[in-house]
């Protein structure tokens, strides 16, 4: 009665787009800052700059997706965020998730933190491209000589700053915390959460005699299954761009190290040191990137598959039940719960196509240790690497090979030519 009663005072938050805008802005206008730094690179199709720019896009493409669906979902949205708020208060308050509670605060620091990290790279970054190009001529650089610096790197570089510090307040201060996708996950995991511990211990206790324990367990199992149902039908297609932004995130990140902190075989040291010294503060802010995705990533993929634990810890339960109990009609309802729980009823969907268990896990960590270690046998080879992937080593071998199937060709004509020619002479008449 007290749900209910808080569920009609209480208003139903609403979805909140312009962060996702922002969001899909300030991720424009990296990708076009990165784009024009590294287009001598990408002229020469440079694998490592070229990983670095998709994995910035990657970021692009995640938050014109979130635009896309707060807009196009908004009703269901709305629904699965009415369902999260009516059993909000009752989890909060619910002792069995205190662990749960203190992991929520260390991923809210470790945010902050991370924010942080980024804002003070992106201006050590744009510092030191204001440095390179002469800011008015002085060797001192602060805030407004970046802002009054007309270079278009700078301009979006303050306005990557003021993206970062308006979203960093926004997560910070705000009291409708369900709009952030990675708060919105934390309350499901809670949700579910909650829901699954209390039916373990409510099965935990059931004895023979008591099978309207267990349907009304099984009735509450249902609920949660729903609620997944709703999670995987908003956000699943979110799920699966945010597990190929985190493995291209990792993969950025293991380029990048290989790329700039290894010396080329030609390469002498003055030049590696001169090229690492100009490179430092890209570097840093690479770095912060990384840490912050990579961080998400282990929060995400935490909480995604402990929702896909709690099918099985369900299960153990039952099945635990259903060998000690001697009670037929005890023993024919734990059977029909476990056909329920036979499919992937607490496991969240990336885009309807894998679920996120510890297999597709595997799977992705699997892929990165094959690709550090095809990476880390070739370092040696790694400069004729890159140097035949060129795209103007390719264009000579392309002109050489045309040149030669021409001289070819022409030299095979000529001497038909010549054939038909003597032997025209030998014909009568």
């Amino acid at each position: 009665m007290e749900a209910k009663t808080l569920a009609v005072d209480r208003p139903v938050p609403q979805p909140v787009v312009h962060p996702y805008i922002l969001r899909f802005l300030q991720g424009g206008m990296t990708y076009i800052v990165e784009y024009s730094f590294m287009s001598p690179q990408l002229a020469d199709l440079e694998f490592f700059s070229l990983v670095n720019v998709i994995s910035i896009f990657s970021e692009f493409v995640q938050a014109f997706l979130m635009v896309l669906i707060m807009v196009g979902c908004s009703s269901k949205l709305l629904q699965l965020m009415a369902a999260l708020d009516q059993t909000l208060h009752k989890i909060l308050s619910c002792p069995e998730i205190r662990k749960l509670r203190v992991i929520m605060v260390f991923f809210a620091i470790w945010h902050l933190g991370c924010t942080a990290s980024l804002i003070f790279a992106s201006y050590k970054y744009a510092e030191s491209w204001t440095l390179q190009r002469g800011a008015n001529g002085s060797s001192t650089v602060n805030w407004t000589t970046m802002v009054t610096y007309p270079t278009p790197e700078c301009g979006f570089r303050v306005s990557y700053l003021g993206q970062l510090i308006y979203n960093s307040v926004c997560r910070a201060s705000s009291t409708n915390s369900l709009c952030v996708p990675q708060y919105l996950l934390i309350m499901v995991v809670l949700a579910v959460a909650y829901a699954s511990n209390w039916i373990k211990e409510d099965i935990s206790k059931v004895e023979a005699g008591h099978v309207d324990r267990l349907r009304q367990g099984r009735i509450h199992f249902r609920k949660v299954r729903s609620l997944m149902n709703e999670v995987n039908d908003v956000f699943s297609l979110v799920v699966l761009v945010s597990c190929l932004r985190d493995l291209v995130t990792c993969v950025s990140t293991i380029a990048t190290l290989l790329s700039r902190l290894d010396r080329e075989i030609e390469e002498s040291l003055e030049d590696y040191l001169e090229r690492y010294q100009s490179e430092r503060a890209n570097l840093f802010f690479v770095y912060a990137q990384a840490a912050n995705g990579i961080g998400n990533a282990l929060f995400r993929w935490s909480a995604l598959l402990y929702c896909d634990n709690q099918s099985s810890a369900i299960k153990k339960v039952i099945i635990r039940l259903q060998i000690s109990t001697t009670d037929p009609k005890l023993e024919k309802e734990c059977s029909v719960f476990l056909e329920e729980l036979s499919g992937e009823d607490t496991t969240v969907s990336a885009g309807g196509f894998v679920p996120i268990t510890k297999e597709s896990l595997a799977a992705m960590l699997g892929l990165l240790l094959t690709y550090t270690l095809l990476i880390y046998q070739t370092r040696d080879s790694k400069g004729d690497m890159i140097q035949l992937m060129k795209l103007t080593e390719a264009t000579k071998r392309l002109t050489k090979f045309s040149l030669d199937l021409r001289a070819t060709a022409a030299k095979a004509l000529s001497q038909n030519c010549s054939s038909h020619i003597d032997s025209s002479l030998f014909v009568p008449g």
